[in-house]
C-alpha cells in the first residue's frame, strides 16, 4: 500500500470514526439512492460511483435481494419496470444512433416492427462479440458514418420511467435515408411514412427538402413530395 492510499483510508476511517457521523453518512446514500429511483428506473455505474464502495454494496444489496436486474456493462434496471429494449440496446452498444427504418418506427411513422435494427456508428465500428451481449446485436445491421457527420440532426425520444433517452435521427433525416439508402422497402411502407410526416402537425416540407439537399437526395424527394401533394 502507497503513502498515499494509506493517507485516504486513513482519512476515511477517520470520517467514520464517531457513529453519529458513519449512521448519517449511511443515511445520506439511503436517501439519494431513494430520492434517484422514484422517478429512475435505470442506474448506469458510472466512473465516479466506483469511487463510493457505499453505493456499489447497495446497488448489490439490492441485485441479491431481487429489486435490480443486472443486464452487464455496468447497466441494472427496476425488477418492477418493463424496460425499453431499444433503450437498453443503446445503453449496451452505447454510441448507436437508431437509424434507417428503426427510427421511422420509432416515429410513429411507420407499423412494421424493425426486427433487423439498423444503428448508425462512427466509422471503423465492430459490434461487440461477446456472449452476455448477444441478445442486444443478434439483429443488428451497423451502418457507419464518419465522425463529422454522426451527430447530424440527432433527436431524442423520452422513455417512461427513466430519465434515460433513445437517441435516434430527425424524421427528415430518417425520410431522405430510407430513400436514399438500400433499405429495401416497399412503396407503400415510404407513402405512408411520408403522408404520416406531411399530415402531422409539424411536418415541414421546406425543412425535408433543405435536409434532403444537404444529403444529396433532392430529386428523389422531390418526386416523393410530388406523389403526395
Amino acid at each position: 500500500m502507497t503513502d498515499k492510499t494509506s493517507k485516504t483510508v486513513n482519512n476515511s476511517l477517520r470520517e467514520n470514526s464517531n457513529p453519529v457521523q458513519f449512521l448519517r453518512k449511511k443515511r445520506q446514500t439511503l436517501e439519494k439512492l431513494s430520492h434517484f429511483f422514484e422517478s429512475e428506473s435505470i442506474f448506469v455505474k458510472t466512473k465516479d460511483d466506483q469511487k463510493q464502495p457505499e453505493i456499489n454494496k447497495l446497488i448489490s444489496e439490492m441485485e441479491k435481494a431481487g429489486a435490480l436486474e443486472s443486464l452487464g456493462r455496468g447497466v441494472f434496471i427496476d425488477t418492477a419496470w418493463s424496460p425499453n429494449d431499444f433503450l437498453i440496446r443503446q445503453l449496451m452498444l452505447k454510441q448507436g444512433i437508431y437509424s434507417g427504418p428503426t427510427a421511422l418506427y420509432l416515429w410513429e411513422l411507420s407499423n412494421q416492427y424493425p426486427y433487423k435494427v439498423y444503428m448508425t456508428f462512427k466509422r471503423g465500428y465492430r459490434l461487440p462479440t461477446t456472449k452476455s451481449l448477444h441478445k442486444w446485436t443478434e439483429n443488428v445491421v451497423v451502418r457507419q458514418n464518419t465522425t463529422d457527420n454522426l451527430d447530424d440532426a440527432v433527436m431524442h425520444l423520452d422513455v417512461a420511467r427513466t430519465n434515460q433517452k433513445i437517441r435516434l435521427y430527425s424524421r427528415e433525416r430518417t425520410l431522405v435515408e430510407i430513400l436514399r439508402e438500400p433499405y429495401a422497402l416497399n412503396n407503400e411502407v415510404v407513402n405512408t411514412a411520408y403522408r404520416r410526416y406531411l399530415d402531422s402537425s409539424d411536418g415541414n416540407a421546406s425543412l425535408l427538402l433543405m435536409t434532403a439537399k444537404q444529403m444529396g437526395a433532392l430529386k428523389k424527394v422531390r418526386q416523393r413530395l410530388a406523389i403526395m401533394l
